[in-house]
């Protein structure tokens, strides 16, 4: 990068698609100095290999800040039927990284902390050694946040419900 004087160049804007590789590029140490803590303390390496796909357009979800009441300690097939059940999706690994992100830059905090235990597990999945593995976000300290396999039916893993909602370009 390089500082420039000529003013045609202030107002460009750099574009870069929202996909799980370059969140967590972006967001691992966003501020500089000892007191400022990570973003990631643990990331599933297989993450960034198989889930890293971009949104193909502009897109706005509704999702609720915790996990469903009712949603821990059961497997993720009754989760899903859960909220489901309630007019409700699951909401993607890459949209509830990044709202953890956006609340743990504004505020040093998240809704998917360690204490409670909470993790929000997502419809995403890993493969490794021939099984499938949903993903889930959360367990944040101030070490930072996991995003990691949640299969288990834990009493710290939910889901967090959420709905898409259709953005249409102006003038249409």
């Amino acid at each position: 990068m390089k500082e420039t004087n000529n003013p045609q160049e202030y107002e460009k804007t750099l574009k870069i698609p929202l996909g799980i590789r370059n969140l967590k590029i972006l967001c691992e140490n966003p501020r500089a100095g000892k007191k400022n803590m990570p973003i990631f303390r643990y990331f599933l390496p297989e993450i960034l290999n198989q889930c890293n796909t971009h949104p193909d357009k502009t897109h706005l979800s509704f999702m609720r800040k915790c996990i469903a009441k009712g949603s821990r300690g059961k497997f993720y097939p009754d989760q899903k039927l859960l909220v489901e059940g309630q007019g409700f999706g699951v909401t993607s690994l890459t949209e509830r990284i990044f709202f953890n992100v956006v609340c743990i830059l504004t505020s040093g905090t998240c809704p998917d902390v360690r204490t409670p235990k909470t993790h929000a597990r997502t419809p995403d999945s890993v493969a490794l050694n021939g099984d499938n593995y949903q993903l889930a976000v959360g367990n944040f300290d101030p070490r930072g946040l996991d995003v990691l396999m949640g299969n288990s039916n834990s009493v710290d893993v939910g889901v967090a419900p959420g709905v898409p909602a259709e953005v249409r370009p102006s003038g249409t």
